[in-house]
C-alpha cells in the first residue's frame, strides 16, 4: 500500500455492521486526510441512535499523530456520568486508552502502551465485546488484549460523537491527520481489520 498515491481495496465485511464511515479516500490516505491542528479542530458526527454503540463494537482509522500529549481525544462519544466511550491517547507517552462507561457505577478502561507512533501513518483499531474482551490493533496486528466484564447496557447519551476532540469533558484536541474512520456495531476479527 502506497500511502501517498496507492489505492486500497477492502472486502465486504458484514451486512449491516458498519454504522459510520468518514473520510473514505480512494487516492491514498495522505491525499484527502483531515488535518487537525490540536487547538480547536473537530468533526461532529452527530448524536443519532445509530451511533449508540451496544455491548460490542469496533472503532478504527488511519492516523498520523503530530505531537505527544496526554488524554488527547481521538474518537469520542463524550458524556457526564454514563453512556460514553473514549478512544484517546493516554499516559504513559504513546499509549492509547479505550474507556467504556455504561452507567454511573460501571467504567471499563483498557490502556495499551507503546501503541501510538508519531509522525508516521498507521492504521489503529480497537474492538470490544462484553464478556469477551478489548483488543487493540496497529496495522492489522493485535498489540494488546484484556478481559471486559459483561454488561448489557448500551452506550447511549444525548451528546454527539466527535473526531479529534472531546468538547464536553476532556476539552482536548487531536493534533495530526486522520483518514478512513469507521465505526462498527460488531467486533471485527483480525482478518476483517
Amino acid at each position: 500500500y502506497d500511502e501517498l498515491s496507492g489505492r486500497t481495496m477492502r472486502t465486504h465485511i458484514r451486512t449491516g455492521a458498519m454504522i459510520a464511515m468518514l473520510f473514505m479516500m480512494s487516492v491514498g490516505i495522505a491525499h484527502g486526510a483531515r488535518d487537525f491542528d490540536g487547538l480547536d479542530d473537530q468533526v461532529s458526527v452527530g448524536s443519532g441512535a445509530s451511533l449508540d454503540l451496544t455491548i460490542v463494537g469496533t472503532i478504527m482509522a488511519w492516523a498520523n499523530f503530530d505531537t505527544a500529549g496526554n488524554n488527547v481525544a481521538f474518537i469520542t462519544r463524550p458524556g457526564g456520568t454514563q453512556g460514553y466511550f473514549y478512544f484517546t491517547r493516554s499516559t504513559p507517552a504513546n499509549a492509547a486508552r479505550l474507556t467504556l462507561r455504561r452507567d454511573s457505577t460501571d467504567t471499563n478502561k483498557d490502556t495499551v502502551t507503546n501503541y501510538i507512533v508519531l509522525d508516521q501513518w498507521r492504521h489503529y483499531a480497537v474492538t470490544w465485546e462484553d464478556g469477551d474482551g478489548v483488543r487493540f490493533y496497529r496495522n492489522g496486528a493485535e498489540t494488546d488484549s484484556s478481559a471486559l466484564a459483561a454488561n448489557t447496557t448500551p452506550l447511549t447519551n444525548s451528546n454527539g460523537t466527535y473526531l479529534g476532540s472531546d468538547p464536553v469533558v476532556l476539552l482536548t484536541y487531536f493534533n495530526g491527520f486522520m483518514s478512513d474512520v469507521r465505526i462498527y456495531n460488531v467486533e471485527l476479527t483480525a482478518a476483517e481489520i
